[in-house]
């Protein structure tokens, strides 16, 4: 009896300090998309957990080629680097980042080359894109006490609120002509909501009728079509008659509709891991274009293979 009280205490205390437990596995999460204007290539931003450990000062942005899933980093620093956006014309990244301190907005050529400061101040900054003319950008700040929304020439200059509203606004999307924007507004009870406002901010509607999380809008180039989320699967919505919605992938979280509309990047997967895959805009013939492998490789932190 006593040998065997002696061996289960033995096991138990092997137990619980973990000597017998699996180790982590090394994973990959993405954390946003860009498609560049030519259709060829994505930018993102990603995160390597090394054996299943979260240091958010890695997240970093590189990109992919959609046709031969060639990777290419983009940026390698010690400190959050994320939600890099292409400009119009594909030459230049905007992206938020907390290189100088807390999180700014930046541009950058698109090989990461010569980045440039466009916002100097103590609070976060951060979701930034370009119009459709490359003129502006669109972001969001806690510079006045809430999270707004607000807007800047693509030089930094002329930095103007746009939302004044008592919750939290997120992920703002400009519209193909540059007329409308669309973001979500989170109210703090897991009802996050959609809104369409014209490109200064005024005449906000609600387009959304789920009460339930309804975010990351994405919209089609033709003006008529948004994707978005709504409670883990990606749906479109008619601009022009949001009751309009429909199912078109199922269990993803986060979609963007390619420059000519004919094709979806989404990332499939759940926290801690994921991949970007791609399919026609009808939701058919889905593809894999990352290697989880490869990208461990290239944004490896502390050396992990």
């Amino acid at each position: 009896m006593k040998i065997y009280l002696i061996s289960m205490l033995s096991f138990l205390v092997v137990f619980a300090s973990g000597q017998n437990t699996k180790p982590k596995e090394t994973t990959v999460f993405y954390n946003s998309l860009s498609w560049c204007a030519d259709g060829k290539t994505l930018c993102f931003s990603v995160i390597v957990l090394d054996s299943g450990v979260f240091d958010k000062r890695h997240w970093e942005i590189g990109s992919v080629d959609i046709k031969t899933g060639k990777l290419i980093r983009i940026t390698k620093n010690e400190v959050d680097d994320d939600w890099p956006a292409y400009s119009p014309d594909g030459k230049k990244l905007v992206f938020q980042s907390e290189r100088d301190g807390n999180a700014q907005i930046y541009v950058m050529n698109a090989d990461g080359r010569h980045p440039q400061r466009l916002t100097n101040n103590g609070f976060a900054e951060f979701h930034p894109v370009w119009s459709p003319d490359g003129k502006k950008i669109l972001f969001v700040s806690t510079r006045d006490g809430n999270q707004e929304l607000y807007k800047m020439n693509a030089d930094g200059s002329d930095q103007v609120r746009l939302t004044t509203s008592p919750f939290k606004e997120f992920n703002p999307q400009w519209s193909p002509d540059g007329q409308k924007i669309v973001y979500y507004y989170e109210k703090g009870d897991n009802k996050d909501q959609l809104y369409i406002a014209d490109s200064d901010g005024k005449n906000a509607v609600k387009i959304s009728s789920d009460s339930t999380h309804n975010y990351y809008p994405s919209w089609a180039p033709d003006g008529k079509t948004i994707i978005y989320t709504m409670s883990g699967n990606v749906c479109t919505l008619n601009v022009n008659n949001p009751a309009d919605k429909k199912l078109l992938l199922k269990g993803i979280s986060y979609a963007k509709y390619s420059p000519d509309g004919k094709k979806i990047a989404f990332k499939k997967g759940s926290w801690p891991s994921n991949d970007i895959w791609i399919c026609d805009s009808d939701g058919s013939n889905q593809v894999q274009i990352t290697d989880t492998r490869q990208v461990i490789s290239l944004f490896a932190i502390s050396g992990s293979k």
